[in-house]
C-alpha cells in the first residue's frame, strides 16, 4: 500500500459513513466504492476511470464533497502508479485546487489530508508548500498521521537545504520513534555534519 494510499483509507471510512448518515447512495458513492475495489485489485486504469465518474457526478456543495475531493487524489495515485505521469499532474492540480476551495460551509481537515496534500507537492518538488501542508497536519488536534508528518516533514526540510531545521524536527522524531532505524541513521547522519 503505499503512502498516499495507506491514509485515503480514514478518509473514504469517514466520507461514507456521512453518505450513509443521510441516506444518499448515489452514482457518485456507487463509482467510489467501485474506484476503491478496482485500485485494491491493481487495475488502476480502471480505477481512474471509476475515480472520473465520482468527479463528474459529485455534487461540490453537498455531503459528496468529502468524497470528490478524495477521488481527485485516489485518480492522480492511479495515473502514477499506470505511469501516466502527465494525467497524474492533471489529476492532483483538479485535487489541490478542489481540497483548497473555500466553500460555503466547514470541511474537515483531517492530519491526513494535509498529509497527502503534502505528499502531493512534495512529488511536485514544491518543498516549501509540502513542509507547509505537513506542518499544518501536525497541528490538528488528534493528529492520527504524527509519524508519517513528522518523517515527510524531515524530508521536505532537508530538500529544501533546511538541515539545521531537519535535525531539531529529527530529534523530537528519534525521541518519539526510537524504532525507526532509517530515521535514526539519518539523525545520526545530520547530528555528525553539526557538531563534529
Amino acid at each position: 500500500m503505499t503512502k498516499l494510499r495507506k491514509y485515503t483509507a480514514a478518509v473514504f471510512a469517514a466520507a461514507l459513513a456521512m453518505v450513509f448518515l443521510t441516506g444518499c447512495t448515489s452514482g457518485a458513492v456507487k463509482a467510489y466504492e467501485k474506484g476503491i475495489e478496482k485500485m485494491e485489485e491493481g487495475d488502476y486504469k480502471s480505477a481512474a476511470d471509476y475515480f472520473d465518474k465520482v468527479i463528474s457526478k459529485a455534487d461540490n456543495d453537498s455531503e459528496e464533497t468529502l468524497i470528490l475531493i478524495d477521488a481527485c487524489y485516489l485518480k492522480g495515485e492511479c495515473l502514477a502508479l499506470s505511469g501516466d505521469s502527465e494525467g497524474a499532474e492533471k489529476a492532483y492540480d483538479k485535487a489541490l485546487e478542489e481540497d483548497n476551495k473555500e466553500r460555503s460551509y466547514d470541511v474537515e481537515r483531517t492530519s491526513s489530508t494535509w498529509l497527502r496534500r503534502g505528499l502531493v507537492y512534495r512529488d511536485r518538488g514544491e518543498y516549501a508548500e509540502a513542509t507547509k501542508a505537513f506542518r499544518q497536519g501536525l497541528k490538528v488536534k488528534g493528529c492520527k498521521a504524527d509519524q508519517e508528518l513528522r518523517a515527510n516533514l524531515i524530508c521536505s526540510l532537508e530538500s529544501e537545504g533546511k538541515y539545521e531545521e531537519a535535525l531539531v524536527e529529527l530529534t523530537t522524531y528519534v525521541a518519539k520513534y526510537p524504532e525507526d532505524s532509517d530515521m535514526n541513521r539519518e539523525y545520526n547522519f545530520l547530528k555528525s555534519r553539526f557538531y563534529n
